[in-house]
């Protein structure tokens, strides 16, 4: 009987059931481990895509013998413009915050245009109903070459290049018929139409070179030429260059007793060879939804103009040659106008509020931010800020050498008060 009860199955079922317990626990530890480790490695992957999406991973590679990706930012935005980032398929609204890298696409609506800076400096003009491409925006981290290359698929694109860091650094600008090289220092403006399929170049100053259909045709300034939809480029053609601007001087302020009642004389000089003129004067300063948008007889160097509202204003001027080919506008300039009676019966001189956070850097493009009065005219080295409905604004600024780099703001209130302001910024490299 003792050997039946040594091999009772009591014994046995006693030690299998403890060790399926722990198991059971033992499995339980291992899945909530797994589950954890998951669960970081899904939320890193989510933050990642989503600051892909968002722009905000601005040293991003482009590729592995490319080179490190720099990035672009959006200096100004008017009406409706649009971002898809590569490896998106959602459009999103266009903010200065969000930083532009190769692969992206930018779309503009009707009465909307874009201003876009990219880290080598050169700087873009996307045009209404345009669609473009940032195609490359990377820089050798041995030898520094830096190639930028732009497509716009619709629409028109203007552009003003920086001085090249190293002379085999390239610019490119193309379309669906054509490539063009741009030199440095270069001012050029290229459009498409997707109907006709024809390219149009301009170069306004400097240089380019337009290679289509196994053809290549080099541009001075001034000069201009359209690609056909077989990819032929055409006789290379003179444009018009810009008229000086008489009055009002940049940055003059007008006090009137009836702003909407006062007529304000915009003149300029006369450009040889033209036979008419094209001004445009705005609000804003991309000119995507003009006040005054009109032509004007060769004889005409000067207008009048009445219904301008208490605010600052921008306006340029082109010359139209005999053949009806546009030349390059002027360079921008802007008056504000104010109510002279309210100027006398409160007068000012208290200067407006001004500051700047510490700026942050993003390769050799400092990212600013900061505050002023709603309504003033702010400046950053001469060049004019955007300033929200708050007062708050945000900008970027390509840093020109290494080491200390001065940025100077300067605020200006209707009542001609200015408030001053620099900072320093310490650039590693350029």
């Amino acid at each position: 009987m003792s050997q039946n009860r040594r091999y009772t199955p009591k014994v046995d079922v006693d030690w299998w059931v403890i060790e399926v317990d722990t198991i059971k626990r033992f499995g339980l530890a291992i899945f909530i481990l797994l589950l954890g480790v998951g669960a970081y490695f899904g939320v890193r992957f989510y933050l990642d895509y989503r600051a892909r999406v968002a722009g905000s991973t601005p040293d991003a590679t482009a590729g592995e013998n490319e080179g490190p990706e720099r990035t672009g930012y959006f200096i100004e935005l008017e009406g409706d413009v649009k971002v898809k980032k590569k490896g998106s398929f959602e459009w999103v609204r266009a903010d200065r915050k969000i930083g532009l890298n190769s692969g992206d696409l930018v779309k503009t609506g009707s009465r909307s245009s874009a201003h876009v800076l990219l880290f080598d400096g050169t700087e873009y003009t996307i045009k209404s109903e345009s669609l473009t491409m940032i195609q490359s925006t990377v820089e050798d981290p041995k030898s520094n070459v830096r190639n930028i290359a732009v497509r716009v698929s619709s629409g028109a694109i203007d552009l003003s290049t920086a001085k090249k860091n190293r002379p085999e650094s390239t610019t490119e600008l193309s379309s669906p018929t054509a490539s063009t090289q741009l030199g440095e220092m270069t001012q050029a403006g290229v459009s498409y139409n997707p109907e006709s399929l024809e390219t149009s170049i301009q170069i306004y100053r400097g240089e380019g070179e337009v290679v289509s259909g196994g053809e290549t045709l080099r541009l001075s300034s001034l000069q201009a030429v359209t690609v056909t939809r077989s990819q032929q480029i055409g006789p290379k053609v003179q444009i018009l260059p810009p008229p000086d601007l008489i009055d009002p001087a940049n940055l003059k302020q007008l006090a009137v007793a009836d702003p909407l009642k006062e007529l304000v004389l915009l003149s300029w000089r006369e450009v040889s060879g033209a036979r008419y003129y094209h001004l445009l004067l705005s609000d804003t300063a991309l000119f995507s939804e003009p006040a005054v948008d009109f032509k004007l007889s060769f004889r005409d160097t000067s207008v009048r103009v009445s219904g301008l509202a208490e605010r600052t204003y921008f306006w340029k001027v082109a010359a139209i040659d005999q053949d009806g080919r546009e030349g390059q506008f002027s360079r921008v300039r802007r008056f504000r106008v104010i109510t002279a009676n309210l100027q006398l019966k409160h007068f000012d001189v208290d200067p407006p509020t001004l500051s700047v956070d510490n700026p942050q850097l993003s390769g050799n493009i400092a990212l600013v931010r900061g505050k002023t009065e709603p309504g003033v005219l702010l400046t950053l080295n001469g060049e004019q800020v955007s300033v929200d409905n708050d007062g708050g604004f945000f900008h970027p600024v390509i840093l020109t050498h290494a080491g200390k780099n001065e940025l100077v703001f300067v605020a200006q209130d209707t009542s001609g008060n200015e408030s001053r302001l620099v900072k320093s910024v310490y650039a590693e490299f350029y």
